[in-house]
């Protein structure tokens, strides 16, 4: 603990010893920077001082008048051109005392030039310039307005001449003039030749001379006595230290003032070179920016094979949605004819009232001598029976609308379903087989023997009940039907809506389909009629998404990505939409189920109620 306390107290006497040491060595500095400030930087005189701006102009009309006006003291020094054409103006303007040292000179020159417009009319161009002269660097700076693309030639007097243009609105910004003699003379003067232009014709006008010049006046100084030097010394070491001091601001306010001018001239001579880095720093940011926004701009609109088969493989969607939707309304209207018992109509041909008819049919293109168990058909069929291609279409619903996306059938082209012989030369376009065996398998599927009713009974007493009945059948048949002659019409191909588009068959051959015959025969087609409205929607919501090469193709830009996303959901959209007619059918073929199964409570209830 002793130990502790005699530690403790040897570090705080070294400390006050410290202190007083460098408090010490503290004012020989600070004693030795002050005779340093006073020897560099002496006293200024109290008495006024004039610094001078002149300038002198050749070339003007006589009488007319000129001025200057000088910034540094807000003066204006004006004089009349002489009969030469001459005239010189100068001004004096008092320099801050305070402030120790002159900044410069800033005045402007105005003056007139005459011109004569289209009319002859004497007119005035007024000419603006302004001198700007900095002390510290010898510089000089000058700036004005004259005619539109006026002629400005320019020189110090120790330099080449030199030129530049005034702009259209005759605007013109000089470049620095050094004059080198200033730091030795306190002078300097720059030498100016203008040619204005005619505002109207834009002829040169006659040129003018500009002489400009100053004066800085320097002060005059003296030394800092002993006592002056004594008294600084003593506010410094007291902590009296301030420049509103006399003494103190006379010794070092100067110098302190100068150092900070040419601080602030230096750093003012960077704010360009600062502003430069500023300005290209901005421009490559921004073209960098631009550049960026081009190539995401390019990247977002390139062109994906993804992208395109949409619209290749859909663009003839909706014509065949329409053809199927007239082959649909056709073939119904041809099936209620039948029922209906229709004379001279296309539902007349699948009339089969007469049995002899049928068998014909059947023996003409269905019949095959192999069927019927052992003994065949060999002695009914005629000719050794029809191709094996056309056997048992009459029949076959599976052929129609399980293993094919279509059916040849197309019932909007000049067919004509009445012409059942198919009588070649007979100016008629005839059916196709596939048309043929789809009215033999839609008469086999919906009662192929239709009773025909006596006249008689439409004039009976129970005729109304018997109108009733039969009419009523015939709106429930159509419900059932409808649905078939909706299947009939998404498979068939309408060479009036036709969709030959290669490029359906192309996505088949590169999925390894042999050639484009077997592509067409597996969508039911020829070659006169189009791809049916189902075989399309089989490839856009199905058969694309087999190969491949669909998903090789999605290594794509997000954007080509996002669109084939917003195809995929309107080809679901339009499945779903189709999806939604079918639930409407199925919704009214149960209710006709229903209706039937009250029917026969309705009759059990009218026969015990009479």
């Amino acid at each position: 603990m002793t130990h502790m306390l005699k530690t403790y107290k040897n570090d705080i006497a070294l400390s006050k010893a410290m202190s007083v040491h460098v408090k010490g060595i503290c004012m020989l500095t600070l004693s030795i920077c002050l005779c340093a400030f006073l020897t560099v930087f002496p006293i200024q005189a109290q008495a006024q001082i004039y610094s001078k701006a002149a300038v002198k102009v050749s070339g003007l009309k006589d009488g007319t008048q000129a001025y200057i006006d000088i910034q540094n003291s807000g003066t204006r020094h004006e004089s009349t051109v002489n009969k030469n054409g001459e005239v010189y103006i100068e001004g004096l303007f008092p320099e801050d005392l305070k402030r120790g040292v002159s900044s410069g000179v800033n005045y402007t020159l105005v003056y007139e030039m005459p011109y004569k417009n289209l009319s002859g009319v004497h007119k005035n161009l007024r000419n603006e310039l302004t001198f700007s002269f900095s002390a510290f660097t010898g510089d000089l700076l000058f700036m004005g307005r004259t005619s539109d693309t006026a002629l400005i030639e320019f020189t110090t007097g120790t330099n080449e001449m030199q030129s530049m243009t005034a702009s259209t609105s005759g605007i013109f910004r000089g470049a620095g003039l050094r004059n080198p003699n200033y730091k030795t003379n306190n002078q300097g003067s720059a030498f100016i030749i203008i040619t204005n232009t005619n505002p109207v014709t834009g002829d040169p006008l006659p040129p003018v001379y500009i002489e400009a010049g100053f004066n800085i006046a320097k002060p005059p100084s003296t030394l800092v006595s002993r006592e002056g030097v004594k008294a600084i010394y003593d506010s410094i070491t007291q902590g009296l230290f301030t420049f509103q001091n006399a003494n103190v601001g006379a010794a070092w306010g100067q110098g302190l003032r100068m150092m900070a001018m040419e601080f602030s001239t230096n750093m003012m001579a960077q704010v360009a070179a600062v502003g430069g880095l500023l300005d290209g720093y901005m421009l490559n940011k921004t073209v960098r920016r631009m550049q960026i926004l081009s190539a995401e701009t390019a990247q977002r609109h390139m062109p994906s094979v993804n992208m395109c088969q949409f619209p290749t493989l859909g663009k003839s969607l909706a014509r065949t949605s329409f053809g199927a939707r007239a082959n649909t309304q056709v073939f119904a209207k041809i099936m209620q004819d039948y029922d209906l018992q229709h004379v001279d109509s296309a539902g007349s041909m699948l009339s089969n009232h007469q049995m002899r008819d049928y068998i014909t049919k059947f023996r003409e293109h269905y019949c095959h001598e192999d069927q019927n168990g052992p003994d065949g058909l060999e002695r009914f069929c005629t000719g050794g029976g029809v191709a094996k291609d056309r056997v048992n279409n009459d029949v076959n619903f599976p052929y129609f609308f399980s293993t094919r996306m279509g059916n040849n059938v197309d019932f909007l082209d000049a067919d004509d379903p009445v012409d059942n012989q198919n009588s070649a030369g007979d100016g008629v376009q005839e059916l196709t087989n596939g048309e043929i065996d789809l009215m033999r398998l839609t008469a086999n599927l919906y009662d192929s023997n239709i009773h025909k009713f006596k006249q008689s009974l439409y004039t009976s007493e129970d005729a109304p009940r018997a109108l009733m009945n039969i009419r009523s059948l015939q709106a429930i048949r159509n419900v059932a039907k409808n649905s078939f002659a909706v299947l009939v019409g998404n498979k068939s191909g309408s060479s009036s809506f036709a969709t030959k588009n290669q490029y359906v068959q192309n996505v088949l051959l590169s999925m390894g389909v042999a050639n484009n015959a077997d592509a067409l025969t597996y969508y039911g087609i020829d070659n006169n009629n189009g791809f049916s409205y189902e075989g399309i929607m089989e490839v856009l919501t199905k058969k694309i998404y087999q190969d491949p090469a669909f998903y090789i193709n999605l290594y794509d830009n997000p954007e080509n990505v996002m669109r084939q996303k917003a195809s995929i959901k309107a080809i679901q959209l339009m499945q779903g939409w189709d999806i939604v007619k079918a639930l409407h059918r199925r919704e009214m073929l149960l209710a006709m189920i229903l209706e039937l199964k009250l029917r026969k409570q309705q009759r059990f209830v009218e026969i015990n109620t009479k």
